[in-house]
């Protein structure tokens, strides 16, 4: 069998229109890493505005790494938006004062995020919740 990712959306835009959550969820059945997969599609939102900033990240990642990219002309940039690391859980709030993960300096910029793996081997499994800002949220 091959590697499994499934996408779940939590939130699609709903908190103040402004915020997306969504699960991605790995399961290795082989050793083949996973390259510049499209975990987030901005255009399938409300609010399918380019301008994006990672928000909120939670992930649990047993056996292998991961890196996440923002997306360009629809395709994987080289842009690291987030490196993630094996065998911890981690929870990690992005805002301007500790350094925005946004995707507003990059040209040619989609909105889209990529995810690819290093290190994967069969039985390796892991999550990552994303919650993806379009512009500031109102309160």
């Amino acid at each position: 069998m091959a590697n499994t990712v499934t996408i779940s959306t939590i939130l699609g835009g709903t908190v103040n229109g402004r915020i997306t959550a969504i699960k991605v969820d790995i399961i290795a059945d082989t050793a083949a890493e996973i390259t510049a997969y499209k975990i987030f599609d901005a255009s399938a939102y409300a609010n399918a505005t380019i301008n994006k900033k990672l928000y909120k990240m939670h992930y649990c990642l047993n056996g292998f790494n991961a890196a996440l990219y923002w997306g360009v002309s629809g395709s994987v940039s080289t842009n690291l938006l987030v490196a993630c690391e094996q065998d911890h859980y981690s929870e990690q709030e992005f805002d301007d004062s500790v350094g925005s993960v946004s995707n507003e300096a990059i040209t040619n910029r989609d909105g889209d995020i990529y995810l690819s793996t290093k290190g994967v081997t069969a039985g390796d499994v892991g999550y990552i919740i994303l919650e993806v800002q379009h512009g500031k949220p109102t309160l």
